[in-house]
C-alpha cells in the first residue's frame, strides 16, 4: 500500500477537486500534512469545484440554508462549496422524488405523459431555473457592503419574531431594509437580474413558479372556499420561490413535517402576504415584486407585440403551450418576437435576438446540456 506522503502533491490536489466536501473533510483528517496541504489550497480547490456548475454563484457571497438563520458564506471556501452541494442534493430531491408536488412524468400542465428523454430534458431545464432562483436569493448577500469587504448584517431573528407585523413607527427603516423575509435591500439588484435574463430562462423560471403555485393550490384546496386570500397566497408562494429559491421550496415541500424549516416557510409566506397587502393599498416605500417583474420580462421577450395586453391567466396558458412545444416537440406553437418559435436551439439568429434584449444573463445560453444541469 502506497503511503499518502509519497503521493505527488498535484495528484492529491486533483483528487481533492473531485471529492464531495464531506469525503474531503474525512480525507484531510487522516493525516496532518495532508490536512495542511489541502487547507492551504482551499480557494483553488473550491473554485475548480464551483466552476463545474452550470450556473456558479454570481457574487462574492452566498447564503447558507442549513437552519432557519441564513448565514453569509464567502465563495472560495469549503463552507460555500458544501452549501452548493447541499442545494444540488435538494434540487435533485425536489425534481426527481417529490412527485406529489412536482410530477415530472405526467405534468398536468403539459397534458401528456413524458418519455424518458422528454422528462430528462424538462428536469434539466427546471434544474437551471431553480439555480437562477438561488442566484436571485444570493443577491441579498451581495450589495453596497461589498466595497467595505464585510458581509451584510444578519437579521434572521426577524422571521421567528414576526417583526414585519409591527407598526411602521416601531419598525425603523434601517431594520426593514435588512428584513430577510422581503429582502428589500436586495430587491433592485434582483429585479435587474430578472430583467436581464434571456427568453428561454425566463420561460422555464415562469413554468417553475407556475407549477409550484398550482401544486400549492391543490394542496390547500380544502381551505380555498373559506380563505378570502386564497389567490393571494398562491401569488406569494410563487414570489417566495423566486425570492428565496431552494431554501424556501425544499423547506416547504421536503423538510420534516412540523419542523423548524417547514415553520420558517410559513413565516416567509405570511411576511409576503403582508407585503402584498401593503402594495395593493399603496403604502409608500413598497417595491414591486419579483413575480411581477418576471411576467413583464416574459411579455417582453416571449410574446408578440399584439399579446401585451393579455391577462395573467392567458399569459400562463401561452407559457404552458410554449413549454409543451419545446419539451414534446410539437409544431405550430406560439411564436415569440421576431417570428421564431420559442425554444428553437442551435441557431445563430436566436443569439442575435437575445443580444437585442435588455441584456443577457451572466454566462447563460439558450442551449442546456441536461447532463451538465
Amino acid at each position: 500500500m502506497v503511503s499518502l506522503e509519497l503521493l505527488p502533491m498535484e495528484l492529491v490536489l486533483d483528487l481533492a477537486e473531485h471529492m464531495d466536501i464531506a469525503s474531503l473533510k474525512q480525507f484531510m483528517a487522516t493525516n496532518k500534512d495532508l490536512y495542511e496541504l489541502i487547507n492551504s489550497h482551499e480557494w483553488s480547490i473550491t473554485e475548480a469545484k464551483t466552476s463545474a456548475y452550470t450556473l456558479p454563484p454570481c457574487g462574492k457571497y452566498i447564503m447558507s440554508s442549513t437552519t432557519i438563520t441564513r448565514h453569509v458564506l464567502s465563495c472560495g471556501t469549503f463552507k460555500a462549496a458544501a452549501e452548493l452541494e447541499r442545494r444540488e442534493r435538494r434540487v435533485d430531491d425536489l425534481l426527481r422524488h417529490s412527485t406529489e408536488f412536482l410530477d415530472m412524468t405526467s405534468p398536468l400542465e403539459l397534458r401528456s405523459e413524458l418519455t424518458t428523454a422528454q422528462k430528462d430534458r424538462l428536469v434539466g431545464l427546471l434544474w437551471r431555473a431553480i439555480y437562477h432562483c438561488d442566484r436571485v436569493a444570493d443577491l441579498a448577500a451581495n450589495g453596497p457592503h461589498e466595497a467595505a469587504g464585510a458581509p451584510p448584517p444578519e437579521r434572521w431573528d426577524l422571521i421567528t419574531t414576526g417583526a414585519w407585523r409591527l407598526p411602521e413607527e416601531d419598525f425603523p427603516e434601517e431594520i426593514r431594509g435588512r428584513d430577510p423575509c422581503t429582502n428589500f435591500a436586495a430587491r433592485p439588484a434582483q429585479i435587474a437580474y430578472i430583467r436581464a435574463l434571456p427568453a428561454q430562462d425566463v420561460l422555464f423560471i415562469f413554468y417553475l413558479v407556475a407549477v409550484c403555485g398550482a401544486a400549492f393550490s391543490r394542496k390547500r384546496r380544502i381551505y380555498e372556499s373559506s380563505d378570502p386570500a386564497a389567490l393571494e397566497r398562491v401569488t406569494i408562494f410563487e414570489e417566495c420561490v423566486l425570492r428565496h429559491g431552494t431554501y424556501f421550496l425544499w423547506s416547504y415541500v421536503r423538510s420534516a413535517r412540523g419542523g423548524e424549516m417547514e415553520e420558517m416557510s410559513g413565516h416567509l409566506l405570511a411576511a409576503g402576504l403582508d407585503e402584498l397587502a401593503d402594495w395593493e393599498t399603496g403604502k409608500p416605500g413598497v417595491m414591486a415584486g419579483l413575480r411581477m417583474t418576471l411576467l413583464n420580462r416574459f411579455r417582453e421577450v416571449c410574446l408578440d407585440g399584439d399579446d401585451d395586453d393579455e391577462t395573467g391567466i392567458s399569459i400562463t396558458r401561452c407559457m404552458f403551450e410554449m413549454v409543451g412545444d419545446l419539451i414534446l416537440g410539437r409544431k405550430g406553437g406560439k411564436k415569440g418576437k421576431g417570428g421564431k418559435k420559442e425554444g428553437e436551439e442551435g441557431k445563430e439568429d436566436d443569439e442575435d435576438e437575445e443580444s437585442r434584449d435588455e441584456g443577457e444573463g451572466e454566462g447563460e445560453g439558450d442551449d442546456v446540456d441536461v447532463d451538465e444541469a
